[in-house]
């Protein structure tokens, strides 16, 4: 009865092994990289602009003279240097304006005060003040708008805080400095909060002085509003991440394992044959002399295992090259029948 063997197909399909792996390792990172970036972006709060809205103040003023015999005109214009005993009056024009991108309904309330200070000259600590209130409480009222405008026009007593400050100086007879403030205090009716300050300040009981502007409110301000991520999406990307990554991580372990410990295709063939044919295959130390015999070369090891079951003669084999390449020799008269084994490493058979 003819034996049958399949070495022409030793484990042909573990050729396709790491092909395979490499492939499904490769598409699980694209899928890991993709779900991460996406994870990635989904998890990020975005703030989205809902409202712009800006501040800008302006002030005017002109500084008004008593009549005297070195200045021939009523008022001289803001950015000066002025005499104090010389001024009677600080006429300034407070102009804020709050705009907003969109429309909405409010209502805001002012102040306009002036108030002379007196601080020590050496500590700079506060002795005194003196407050008077030019404008008071006005409230003005916007509806479904996207401006408030705020136009004043108001007289500061500076001869008469001067004096004040002259008196206390003569009084006390300390060393001191002082100035005034003039500020324009804007109040948001609804929550009662400051809105923006805007002032100008001017020396007291100096000979000369100057004015100076001081706008803190001037600024443009973006309300926004965070975007809630969505969490049944950041869960679903998280256990793909999670998921594609966990397998990435096995299949290089198992690429890696297989390549450490895997076989050759010739080892395979060789271990398969004598396994399973050692019988009537005899493994030998030294070649067999074959250079006075016709040698006849089968194509596969079936063809061999035909011979053999004919002539009932052992089929003798040994390594010509080291784990590379093998001869399956089976001598009969002046007849060498051979069947030459080689590795097929990195070959794919068809």
């Amino acid at each position: 009865m003819k034996k049958s063997t399949k070495v022409k197909k030793v484990e042909k399909d573990e050729f396709n092994i790491l092909d395979n792996a490499y492939l499904k390792t490769f598409i699980a990172l694209i899928i890991f990289t993709v779900s991460m970036f996406l994870f990635a972006r989904a998890t990020n709060i975005v703030e989205n602009i809902i409202q712009t809205y800006s501040i800008n103040s302006d002030i005017d003023y002109k500084v008004y003279l008593f009549e005297n015999d070195y200045i021939n005109a009523e008022y001289m214009q803001e950015g000066k240097a002025y005499i104090s005993n010389l001024v009677s009056k600080v006429k300034a024009n407070f102009d804020y304006t709050i705009k907003t991108s969109n429309k909405f309904d409010s209502e805001y309330e002012y102040d306009i005060y002036a108030k002379a200070i007196v601080v020590h000259e050496n500590s700079g600590k506060e002795l005194w003040n003196h407050r008077i209130d030019l404008v008071n409480n006005v409230r003005t009222e916007v509806e479904g708008k996207n401006k408030i405008h705020i136009e004043d026009e108001i007289d500061i007593p500076y001869n008469l805080f001067n004096t004040k400050v002259k008196a206390f100086k003569n009084q006390h007879n300390i060393p001191i400095k002082a100035f005034i403030d003039v500020e324009l205090v804007v109040i948001d009716v609804k929550t009662k909060k400051e809105v923006s300050k805007t002032a100008l300040s001017m020396d007291l009981y100096e000979d000369i002085f100057e004015v100076t502007e001081i706008k803190t409110g001037d600024f443009e301000e973006h309300i926004t509003e965070e975007e809630v991520p969505n969490r049944i999406l950041i869960f679903a990307l998280f256990c793909v991440m999670l998921t594609t990554g966990l397998y990435t991580l096995f299949m290089i372990y198992l690429i890696i394992e297989y390549s450490i410990n895997k076989k050759t295709y010739y080892s395979k063939a060789i271990y398969t044959i004598l396994k399973n044919y050692g019988d009537i295959v005899a493994e030998v130390v030294k070649p067999v002399d074959i250079s006075n015999l016709k040698v006849i070369d089968v194509k596969n090891f079936d063809q061999m295992l035909d011979v053999e079951e004919e002539l009932r003669i052992p089929i003798m084999f040994f390594e010509t090259v080291k784990n590379k390449e093998g001869w399956f020799v089976l001598v009969h008269n002046d007849l060498a029948y051979r069947y030459v084994l080689k590795d097929k490493v990195n070959k794919k058979e068809k």
